[in-house]
């Protein structure tokens, strides 16, 4: 009998101990996501600011990206999923089997990242993308932040935002790269 209570003991302290490395996992995920959406809001305005502001908007916004892609949340991130770097210093994404909703977070944030570093490459590019260029992306970052806000104004504000950069996404004009970040915004 004694053995079963052991047993059963044992048993709950591992489930406790795999509950509580989803929760580091989750919490990981979140603040990374919510990075990227800062550095997304910092992006647009840099696109709007005067010359002189524009090269610190842009070294803001590219600050918070690398400390989003390589800080400790993602390197936590890279030991919980047991990724490891091969002889070139990539880092495969391939799971064996089912894709975990937690792995799919972490390509879209990946894939955002990388989405916002182009955006940034362009707005600091000779032209370079104009404020009204980068406006849908300031519109569809505004409502990515907004909804980390919860509560049902903020949801209700950013709902009517993201139906309008959909809209947007979906006519012509738009240069690629803010098409690009538009959709990484609305999907993490």
């Amino acid at each position: 009998m004694k053995q079963i209570w052991i047993c059963a003991a044992g048993l709950g302290l591992l489930l406790a101990s795999c509950d509580q490395q989803q929760d580091r996992l989750q919490a990981s995920l979140d603040q990374i996501r919510v990075m990227v959406k800062q550095s997304a809001v910092l992006a647009a305005q840099a696109a709007c600011a005067t010359p002189d502001i524009k090269q610190d908007m842009v070294h803001a916004s590219v600050t918070m990206l690398r400390r989003a892609m390589g800080g400790p949340e993602m390197a936590s991130i890279h030991k919980m999923m047991n990724m490891r770097s091969d002889a070139s210093g990539r880092m495969s994404m391939k799971q064996d089997g089912k894709m975990s909703a937690e792995m799919k977070q972490h390509i879209a944030l990946h894939d955002a990242g990388e989405d916002v570093f182009d955006f940034l490459d362009a707005v600091n590019a000779s032209p370079g993308i104009s404020c009204r260029q980068a406006a849908p992306v300031a519109m569809t970052a505004a409502a990515a932040v907004l909804r980390e806000s919860g509560g049902r104004e903020p949801k209700e504000a950013a709902h009517k935002l993201d139906a309008r950069a959909s809209a947007l996404v979906k006519s012509t004009g738009l240069q690629d790269t803010v098409k690009a970040v538009m959709l990484a915004l609305q999907k993490i």
